[in-house]
């Protein structure tokens, strides 16, 4: 609908009624136009937008799907891509034309942590899901979703720490010619924080072989560790800023392939999950992928039956693995907000 309006008027103690006046939207969409799109097929372009031909031509729709193919764009690494909406912005248009400039694909030419002192940077880079690319590794493609992530991924892991006041922002300095970025985390570790509950004292030593350190006791005036405190991280061994190991090229999410939605957009499904082509494969992170598609509410989740959202991961025998997300839709599905 169009120019929408709601009115309220009183009904009686504790009552009010709402009014909605609205219109119908007057035309219907005859025909789509993506100018200047080379590196993304039409049909990619279609479903992100959402507009299709004899659909009603919804301007607010229209203009929202620039900002999709923006988004699609930036997955593929495009993330100073630009779009217009030409037409299809006016309750009178009857057609929908897209002008698109790609822009160049930007690579992580280098990725640097400043301000901290509490671990080395190589071992924050095992925390975040962006990175430059491995020798003679593809990868290291910027995705902006996945860096602004990465922000919160390391303020998590510094509070875990005792780190309650930690402040982390991200810088980016492209190249001159803008087909590589450097991404800087800014960090503001502030103090570490101790615990003050005399009951934590002398806590029984967890007896873990595969360690390659000592467990240690959490007593009054220790620093504050979440991962050595919580009882489902009674096992992870406390980080200290010690010299760090060589560290291998790790697995990362190659393509993400969706099966069995038909209402909902893939798109839609992956704003809930937050994985990212190009991440590192973290099997923590797909399990919390699952549960929160569970929670929706919009797929089958039926335990006696075995059917729920699930998340596999595809083994090419390269560095970079698919991963495939299969859902079932409810009947009375709708979109998720």
């Amino acid at each position: 609908f169009s120019n929408i309006q709601t009115f309220t008027e009183p009904d009686g103690p504790g009552r009010v009624k709402v009014r909605m006046h609205f219109l119908d939207l007057p035309n219907k969409v005859q025909k789509v136009t993506f100018l200047g799109a080379k590196h993304l097929k039409e049909e990619d372009l279609r479903k992100a937008t959402g507009v299709r031909i004899d659909m009603p031509l919804n301007p607010n729709l229209n203009r929202a799907g620039c900002q999709k193919i923006l988004d699609k764009y930036a997955e593929q690494g495009r993330s100073f891509s630009s779009c217009e909406l030409i037409k299809g912005g006016q309750l009178g248009d009857t057609e929908v034309i897209y002008s698109i400039t790609e822009g160049p694909k930007v690579r992580v030419r280098d990725v640097q942590f400043i301000g901290n002192t509490f671990v080395s940077g190589a071992r924050l880079a095992t925390q975040i899901h962006s990175s430059h690319a491995w020798f003679h590794l593809p990868g290291g493609t910027f995705n902006r979703r996945m860096a602004e992530a990465d922000v919160n991924e390391l303020i998590n892991y510094f509070k875990s720490f005792g780190y309650k006041d930690v402040k982390v922002s991200l810088e980016t300095r492209p190249s001159t010619d803008g087909s590589e970025i450097a991404l800087i985390f800014h960090i503001q570790e502030g103090v570490r924080q101790r615990p003050d509950d005399a009951r934590r004292r002398d806590r029984p030593k967890p007896s873990v072989e595969s360690l390659d350190g000592p467990m240690e006791i959490l007593r009054v005036g220790d620093y504050l560790d979440e991962n050595q405190s919580s009882e489902e991280h009674k096992s992870v061994r406390k980080a200290a800023p010690t010299a760090e190991k060589e560290e291998q090229p790790l697995a990362r999410i190659g393509h993400i392939i969706l099966t069995g939605n038909k209402r909902i957009s893939d798109e839609s499904i992956l704003a809930h999950v937050s994985l990212f082509p190009g991440q590192v494969l973290r099997y923590p992170d797909l399990k919390k992928a699952e549960n929160a598609l569970a929670e929706l509410g919009l797929f089958v989740v039926d335990p006696a039956a075995g059917v729920r959202p699930t998340i596999t991961v595809l083994d090419s025998g390269s560095a970079y693995k698919d991963i495939l997300i299969t859902v079932k839709e409810k009947r009375t599905a709708g979109k998720p907000r």
